[in-house]
């Protein structure tokens, strides 16, 4: 088996359209806040796709144009982040297309109503969503003022043009007050999403390792211990790449981690979801195997040990082999603890390196 070297790639694939508007590499940080950007412009361009046909069929051709305007801008910002990978510039665009289509739709309806009040609600929530909290508040400021503004005018009989009858202005209402609760809905399930995200990130910096993304140190001890706990029988593996530090030094650390990413991808699914899977630290690694024979635990690690022997990674115009070294413990009456089993274990890893390296020794 072989794998040819890749840069890292931070960002997890969620919904592929999303992902396809996504800068090539982002952090954890960068990903989020460009999810968000996608996620929210994706709403604008169905709601316009939505709308915009509505204000044309009832002859408010001026409204349709804004709304299609701004699905247009926010098209543009799509690809604009995408390519330029600016987050901070295009988490400015959808707030101010949606206030921008909304000020022209309320102008152009005649002013003050039910519709334009409803609809201006949407720009401090896409802020929210797309800016920060701060930024919702700075926008939900500028929409009272605005609202303010065309009361003001309303107040002292300053008309706007093209007032739409009273029918019209009953079916805008009713398809506002849908599109809000649409918008909310959407919002309230992005919301639900990135939570989760974020949930899921936290929980893989806390207990993954980030290199290779199986358990780090303290979630193997965590999990290990309650399997130490439980009455089955348990087997201890330590493993060890042989001869690391000289991959490293001859190749550099980005074909050490890609060799550390490769065999844990070969251990991975070759393990039981009972069986515990661990990175303790550089390229030392653990198993804990619970409910098997003893024949089997060793038949099972020489099976991982030729595995692995048959790997290869390609770097440039080199081929890279690499081979691991294993111990072997098993929990008696007189293991005293975790710690102890895993010492016995980490002795008979030694063994194994001291005696020529790539074999399975078990300590009983």
């Amino acid at each position: 088996m072989s794998s040819t070297l890749n840069n890292p790639d931070l960002i997890p694939t969620r919904s592929r359209i999303i992902y396809s508007f996504l800068p090539g590499k982002l952090n954890r940080t960068e990903y989020r806040k460009a999810q968000s950007i996608v996620f929210i412009t994706l709403v604008q361009l169905v709601g316009a796709i939505a709308f915009a046909p509505v204000y044309f069929i009832l002859g408010h051709i001026s409204g349709g144009v804004f709304i299609s305007a701004g699905a247009v801008i926010a098209t543009i910002n799509l690809f604009y982040l995408k390519y330029t990978a600016k987050i901070k510039n295009a988490s400015y665009v959808p707030s101010i297309t949606y206030f921008g289509v909304m000020v022209g739709v309320a102008f152009t309806q005649g002013g003050i109503h039910e519709t334009a009040l409803a609809w201006f609600i949407i720009t401090p929530l896409v802020a929210l969503f797309t800016i920060s909290l701060s930024a919702s508040v700075i926008w939900a400021v500028i929409t009272a003022l605005m609202i303010f503004f065309l009361y003001f005018l309303y107040l002292n009989g300053i008309s706007l043009p093209n007032p739409l009858s009273e029918k019209s202005m009953t079916l805008l209402l009713t398809l506002g007050t849908s599109g809000i609760t649409f918008y909310v809905l959407l919002f309230g399930i992005a919301n639900e999403h990135l939570k989760n995200s974020a949930y899921s990130t936290i929980y893989r910096m806390a207990n993954k390792d980030m290199l290779t993304g199986i358990d780090n140190r303290r979630r193997f001890f965590e999990l290990a211990q309650d399997l130490f706990d439980s009455k089955m029988e348990i087997f201890a593996v330590m493993m060890d790449l042989d001869k690391f530090k000289e991959i490293n030094d001859n190749y550099g650390h980005p074909v050490g981690d890609e060799v550390l990413k490769e065999f844990t991808r070969t251990i991975g699914p070759q393990l039981h979801e009972t069986e515990v899977f661990g990175r303790l630290g550089g390229e030392e690694f653990a198993i804990l195997i619970p409910e098997r024979s003893e024949a089997n635990v060793q038949l099972f690690i020489e099976q991982l040990r030729a595995s692995v022997q048959d790997l290869s990674i390609v770097s440039g115009d080199s081929v890279i082999k690499f081979t691991m070294s294993s111990g072997i413990s098993r929990k008696t009456p007189k293991t005293k603890d975790l710690d102890h089993l895993l010492k016995e274990a980490d002795d008979a890893l030694y063994e194994a390196k001291g005696s020529g390296r790539n074999k399975v020794i078990f300590r009983v």
